[in-house]
């Protein structure tokens, strides 16, 4: 049978969001996906007794980086000019200048003020907004070591009896062979140094080293 919960994943994105989500919706029929509680429309602040939420985690500077990638990666360069290396918009010492497939020689950076303000929606809007009322917290670098286990603790959780970890897993390793261009770096462990320097590094552990000292993302 499937859970009696009625799930939903929510909170900050390019974490594992998407894959809980078809774990979810494979084990339990559907399953809530929200980035921001205002996509919750009425029941932006309400939670109710029957709800499940899982949010999920990964090291910030990943989460960061791939949001960046992807946004490059799929916008016509006219949409992302301010990301372009040019006279106007010259290159800050120490900053990384990279380049992506999809735009051939055109040379990229990402500015501290973008830094700032995604990385500001993340972890205030994306996790903060919902930590409190969370039942469940999948941790992103966890699932890739050790797969099986995590799937069997989510399966678990919720009371999903229908479905193995197994299956769960070969429907979101065949959901992502068929969608390539959602993993931006394939999804890999410690791939934000493409796209930022030290100096953008220390930018991120300067702001928000607190919450990734609490999750052992650095010491």
């Amino acid at each position: 049978m499937s859970s009696n919960y009625s799930v939903s994943v929510v909170g900050m994105g390019r974490s594992g969001t998407t894959l809980v989500s078809e774990i979810i919706e494979h084990a339990n029929g559907k399953c809530g996906y929200y980035h921001w509680k205002k996509d919750r429309g009425d029941m932006s602040n309400k939670k109710n007794d029957n709800e499940y939420w899982i949010i999920c985690r990964r090291d910030l500077r990943d989460i960061l980086a791939s949001g960046f990638r992807s946004t490059i990666q799929r916008n016509r360069l006219k949409e992302i000019s301010g990301f372009i290396v040019s006279k106007d918009n010259p290159l800050p010492k120490g900053y990384k200048k990279f380049k992506v497939k999809e735009h051939g020689s055109t040379n990229f950076f990402v500015k501290k003020s973008e830094i700032l303000s995604h990385g500001n929606q993340i972890m205030y809007d994306g996790w903060l907004d919902w930590i409190d009322k969370v039942d469940y917290i999948f941790h992103y670098e966890r699932y890739i070591e050790n797969r099986e286990e995590v799937v069997e603790e989510i399966l678990s959780n919720i009371g999903a009896t229908n479905v193995t970890a197994e299956y769960c897993i070969s429907v979101v390793d065949e959901w992502i062979k068929n969608n390539p261009k959602h993993a931006s770096n394939k999804g890999v462990i410690n791939g934000w140094g493409d796209i930022f320097s030290s100096k953008q590094e220390k930018l991120i552990i300067d702001t928000w080293g607190d919450w990734m000292r609490e999750y052992n993302y650095i010491k």
